[in-house]
């Protein structure tokens, strides 16, 4: 194989799941060699350029976006929003269990979806593993901060969330600032805690 890259005609894909991106193999395999590429769903004006409707209007557009998914399956066969919410189910549950409490062996299953669904109702909003625990005990959940940072790094690096940091820090003020976590797909935030209209903004 390693002959071909003297070759300049030719460019390799390899494509893999969550999973092996998350247990580290890939990196372990190709260290050094290799460019990652990471896919997200489709964004609201590549979903738009691709809805094959007549006649409907940005507006309800966004609104499929939202509540149905977009995922490039859910738009190129016209799932109707029963059927998105299936096939959303079924990517969540197979990230979630996979790719996040089998790599993590997480022995608390129902604490992290408990964990992920805090920080789907509150997307856009500066949260930390302090927080979450805090808020989690509070509510007679007791976990300990430092589980819940793990948790949130394997749905993170799952892709399920992606993280935002804060730019304009520096120092000390790195190791404690709170920073903001979103969905890859808003759909999932619809399908497991229910819809919240009037705080779209803090969700794309």
């Amino acid at each position: 194989m390693d002959s071909l890259f003297l070759r300049e005609d030719i460019d390799i894909y390899i494509t893999v799941s969550n999973g092996c991106m998350l247990s580290g193999e890939l990196a372990t395999l190709l260290t050094g060699r290799y460019v990652e590429l990471s896919m997200l769903p489709l964004s609201f004006s590549e979903y738009c350029s691709g809805a094959m409707e007549e006649g409907i209007s940005r507006q309800e557009l966004f609104d499929q976006y939202m509540s149905s998914g977009s995922f490039p399956y859910i738009l190129r066969y016209d799932l109707d929003v029963q059927e998105a919410r299936e096939y959303l189910s079924g990517i969540y549950n197979t990230v979630l269990l996979n790719d996040v409490v089998k790599r993590l062996k997480v022995s608390d299953a129902n604490m992290l979806e408990s964990i992920t669904r805090f920080m789907m109702y509150n997307i856009g909003n500066r949260t930390s593993p302090s927080t979450i625990a805090n808020t989690m005990t509070s509510a007679h959940m007791k976990i300990d901060p430092k589980t819940v940072d793990r948790y949130i790094r394997g749905l993170t690096d799952s892709l399920l969330f992606y993280e935002v940091r804060r730019y304009n820090i520096k120092g000390k003020r790195l190791l404690s600032t709170m920073n903001k976590y979103f969905l890859c797909d808003v759909a999932f935030r619809e399908l497991l805690v229910g819809g919240r209209g009037q705080d779209a903004g803090s969700c794309t």
